[in-house]
C-alpha cells in the first residue's frame, strides 16, 4: 500500500469517497455529518493499492499533540494490517511535525486494534454518532 499525505483535491476526494463507503453506507452514520469544518484544516492521509483509494484517516494539531480522526479501511481490505500501517506511517508524520502525543475517539469495537499499537484509553465510554467509543492516547 502506498501511503501519502492528500495534497490535491482528488486525493482528498478519494479519502471522502472511503470515508463515505464504510461510515455511511457500512456503519449508518448521517452523510450530513461525516464531513466537517476540520476536514478543512486536517491533514488528510489516504492509502493505495494500485491507484485505488482503500484507506484514509484524518489528524489535526493542536500545540503538541495531534488528533487522529475518520480512520477506514474498506471492508475488502481489512485483515491484511493496512489499518496499522496506516497508523504507523501517520504517527511518523506527526513526529515530523512536532507533534509529542497521539489521541483519538476510538470506536469500542476498535479499541483493542489501538491497544496493540500503543494506545491506552483515558475515558469512560461515551457515543458519538450513535456509536460507543472510547478516548484513547499514546505518546509518540
Amino acid at each position: 500500500m502506498n501511503i501519502l499525505k492528500a495534497t490535491t483535491n482528488q486525493q482528498k476526494q478519494d479519502a471522502y469517497a472511503v470515508r463515505y463507503d464504510v461510515f455511511v453506507k457500512e456503519q449508518g452514520v448521517d452523510p450530513l455529518i461525516e464531513q466537517d469544518a476540520l476536514d478543512e484544516v486536517a491533514t488528510h492521509v489516504i492509502g493505495y493499492i494500485h491507484d485505488q483509494p482503500v484507506a484514509c484517516l484524518r489528524f489535526t494539531p493542536t500545540q503538541h499533540k495531534g488528533k487522529i480522526q475518520r480512520m477506514a479501511v474498506l471492508k475488502p481490505y481489512r485483515g491484511q494490517q493496512l489499518g496499522k500501517k496506516l497508523m504507523l506511517q501517520t504517527e511518523l508524520f506527526m513526529k515530523q511535525a512536532g507533534l509529542t502525543i497521539s489521541k483519538l475517539h476510538a470506536q469500542k469495537q476498535a479499541a483493542g486494534f489501538y491497544e496493540q499499537l500503543g494506545y491506552v484509553v483515558t475515558s469512560d465510554e461515551f457515543f458519538e454518532a450513535n456509536i460507543a467509543h472510547v478516548a484513547m492516547e499514546k505518546t509518540l
